[in-house]
């Protein structure tokens, strides 16, 4: 694969750094021209999908680097028993990769994993030992040294009173203002905690040693208390760095994949510019519907499909029917991307918009769908070959890929909730009520469903969890938030300016052999 004369090649086991909020990854797997990444420095397995058009454009923007790494090699002179529990770890992930591989996504989830407690009782260890060996395993980038036990390698250093470390006196005032600086050394020590089988106190021990130390008379002693952050400072930062892992563990990890966790890394960093990437995906919204012609006659729920622009959070393209899993509603969805977007409001008498509040004629580089049957369709492959639009097709279960797709059919409800209310609104729990009091038909719901993007697409983006563009950030001084619609336009005009050559994919021959 090439991109402006540069080759860019991935490989299973190497790292990924993501510039924008310095996250590391490391490739576990690759599979239909998408990258399965799994979070390095974390306790979990938090494992995320990227298109590989889409990293290279982050790589070819410098919000993405490649890191080639050396690594370690097992030394020689390990013991006996090192080598036996070597050679266990390895058998151990293997039997793992059996069950879970290459993949590793029901790795990610909380069900229940019957196949680790077998796997732990062939191998006379807890399951707590097996999640560990094949996490740690996965994260080094398939490292044999990753397997040793580091406690027995470890060779304790003879303290030097003069080198006194660990928490500071009470009655002592020590400590110093954590800024920018201090912080990186602060993410550098919990990198070191979690990468190797040391003790946070060691992890921070060994930063202080490397970066607040000072020459004296006797050799090398570490700063004063008031020159160097103190051990307290130091578990403030940490707790308060794992407070998304916390927000996780209480809200289970598919509410917080979909609906809680921060947009940011795969899901916007590495997309060119506005139309390049459209997430798809449809729901089935929880409203019942009547017949457009005998009112008394109660139709079901409608299908919700909606197609969002990455970059800026703008609703592009939907499409409103009762077919689910439909080929026919996927590329009717599709369809809404050419069609004039003031004639079809029109058409259910509502007032025009501006070209930027919800474009027309727009075709997306890259659209991302899961594998759902709508989107496998011969149909919509002959669309997306025609327009020379690259399909990009989610790994099994991971909805967390589609992150901002998800999010919109949950907003919309939030949204028309007042006026669904009491008629044919569906409650969380089971309502014989809903389908008595249903009174609106597809037209009258579809109505509702345009108002809601055309107010969607022109508000301003509040989500404290909504990362701008690096080169607006640096654009917009004075620190405004921009509507979705003016984000649209701001994306236009730089990447005019940046003249950014879109490779698209050579249409196939699909009447062929």
């Amino acid at each position: 694969m090439s991109l402006d004369n540069i080759t860019i090649e991935f490989s299973r086991g190497e790292f990924l750094y993501n510039i924008s909020d310095d996250t590391y990854w490391t490739i576990i797997d690759i599979e239909d021209r998408n990258l399965i990444l799994i979070k390095r420095n974390v306790e979990a397995f938090t494992i995320d999908v990227i298109g590989i058009d889409e990293m290279i454009a982050g790589i070819r923007n410098e919000k993405w680097t490649i890191e080639k790494y050396d690594g370690h090699i097992v030394p020689d002179n390990i013991s006996e028993k090192a080598k036996r529990n070597l050679e266990r770890n390895k058998k151990i992930f293997n039997d793992v990769y059996e069950v879970y591989g290459p993949s590793f996504v029901d790795m990610a989830n909380y069900l229940s994993k019957p196949e680790l407690g077998k796997i732990a009782q062939k191998y006379d260890v807890n399951t707590k030992t097996v999640r560990r060996v094949t996490l740690t395993y996965l994260q080094s980038g398939f490292e044999d040294y990753s397997l040793l036990d580091k406690r027995s390698q470890k060779k304790r250093e003879i303290k030097d009173g003069s080198k006194k470390r660990g928490r500071k006196n009470k009655s002592n005032d020590g400590g110093i203002v954590v800024d920018a600086q201090v912080k990186k050394y602060f993410d550098e020590a919990i990198r070191n905690y979690y990468n190797s089988e040391v003790t946070l106190k060691d992890a921070f021990e060994t930063m202080l040693g490397d970066h607040y130390t000072m020459k004296t008379e006797n050799g090398v002693a570490l700063m004063p208390y008031d020159r160097r952050p103190h051990w307290d400072q130091f578990k403030y930062y940490v707790k308060n760095a794992n407070k998304e892992r916390i927000q996780k563990n209480k809200a289970g990890a598919c509410e917080w994949k979909n609906n809680m966790r921060p947009l940011r890394g795969t899901s916007r960093n590495a997309v060119a510019g506005p139309g390049y990437l459209v997430e798809c995906d449809e729901e089935e919204y929880p409203v019942y519907l009547v017949d457009q012609y005998n009112r008394n006659i109660v139709v079901g729920k409608p299908i919700v499909y909606w197609g969002i622009d990455l970059y800026s959070d703008l609703i592009l393209m939907f499409h409103v029917s009762f077919e689910n899993n439909s080929c026919l509603g996927a590329t009717n969805m599709m369809m809404c991307l050419k069609q004039n977007k003031s004639d079809l409001l029109a058409s259910y008498g509502l007032p025009p918009v501006t070209s930027n509040a919800w474009p027309t004629d727009i075709t997306p580089v890259i659209i991302r769908s899961d594998r759902g049957a709508e989107y496998l369709s011969n149909e919509l492959d002959r669309i997306c070959n025609e327009l020379h639009i690259s399909h990009q097709i989610t790994p099994p279960r991971m909805g967390s890929a589609k992150g901002s797709v998800e999010r919109i059919n949950k907003e919309s409800v939030n949204e028309l909730a007042p006026y669904l209310k009491g008629h044919g609104l569906v409650n969380d729990q089971y309502d014989d009520d809903a389908v008595k009091n249903a009174i609106f038909d597809i037209e009258q719901f579809t109505k509702m469903i345009l108002t809601f993007i055309i107010k969607h697409n022109q508000q301003v983006i509040t989500s404290k969890n909504f990362i701008y563009p690096p080169e607006l950030v640096k654009e917009i001084s004075d620190g405004r938030l921009l509507t979705r619609a003016e984000l649209w336009s701001y994306g236009e005009k730089i990447w005019d300016a940046k003249t950014v050559t879109i490779i698209r994919p050579v249409p196939l021959d699909l009447d062929g052999a």
